[in-house]
């Protein structure tokens, strides 16, 4: 029995017992960063909501400003129209009416040049020039038409 409670059983203990802290501690780590990831997640949503709700604020601010703009522009126009309205003489017919163009066109004339800027050509190609160029059995070919 003296053996049980000699050096080695004291190391062993000793052993278990670091063994034991060194596992408290894993779960103490694994916790803390646990504790962590929740936070920033709760974070990261309490940011969004945040966001949300600016952006709802910032559509509401907007929408009234543009139903402003639209109560003032409605107001000027009716004042436009009701001061038009009382300095507008009766309509006359017979300025209103105008005469329509009864001139006879012709479709030829349409595509003609005259009306348009006249068309002119600076480069008159000579077929001596084409020649030149032209060999084989297609130069003959051009030779016998002309």
């Amino acid at each position: 029995m003296s053996r049980r409670r000699g050096f080695l059983y004291a190391a062993i203990k000793a052993s278990e017992a670091a063994a034991r802290q060194h596992a408290v501690a894993e779960r103490r780590q694994a916790a803390a960063t646990t504790r962590a990831a929740r936070e920033r997640e709760r974070d990261v949503r309490r940011q969004a909501a945040f966001d949300l709700l600016q952006h709802v604020l910032h559509g509401e601010q907007q929408v009234e400003s543009l139903n402003a703009d639209l109560a003032e522009q409605i107001e000027e126009l009716s004042t436009l129209l009701s001061a038009g309205l009382v300095a507008a003489a009766p309509l006359d017919f017979a300025t209103l009416k105008r005469e329509p163009d009864t001139r006879r066109s012709s479709p030829a004339s349409w595509g003609s040049p005259s009306r348009h800027r006249p068309l002119t050509i600076t480069y008159h190609p000579r077929w001596q020039a084409f020649m030149r160029s032209c060999r084989g059995r297609s130069a003959r070919t051009l030779r016998r038409q002309h």
